[in-house]
């Protein structure tokens, strides 16, 4: 029983070397495959990260102010303190990456025209 507490880690630290390897090495073979198309990659990666930003600031703003609807309203909704909390910063986090979402679609498309 020892020994198998003891690969339990090791077997998680293999785990995400091998996730983190496997993605390092598809993101590469990608970029290769758009220089033998003829297509700059940095160019493709600035249009991916373009609305980075705009995402993380929805979610920097909306998830906190889901944390405090939790805690304002816990009670109302017979909930305990912590779970209306969790349950509030996913639904208002949610909110924000659709919300993002939505507005990279409507700037794309202005920007499209």
């Amino acid at each position: 029983m020892q020994y198998l507490a003891l690969m339990i880690p090791f077997a998680g630290m293999a785990l995400g070397g091998w996730i983190a390897y496997t993605s390092i090495t598809a993101a590469h073979r990608e970029k290769m495959a758009m220089i033998e198309a003829g297509i700059d990659p940095s160019r493709e990666e600035n249009e991916k990260k373009k609305y980075n930003k705009l995402r993380t600031a929805l979610l920097f703003i909306l998830v906190p102010i889901g944390i405090l609807v939790g805690q304002l309203t816990h009670e109302m909704f017979a909930m305990e303190d912590a779970t209306a909390s969790v349950t509030f910063s996913f639904i208002f986090g949610g909110i924000a990456l659709a919300l993002a979402h939505f507005l990279s679609l409507k700037g794309e498309k202005e920007h499209n025209l």
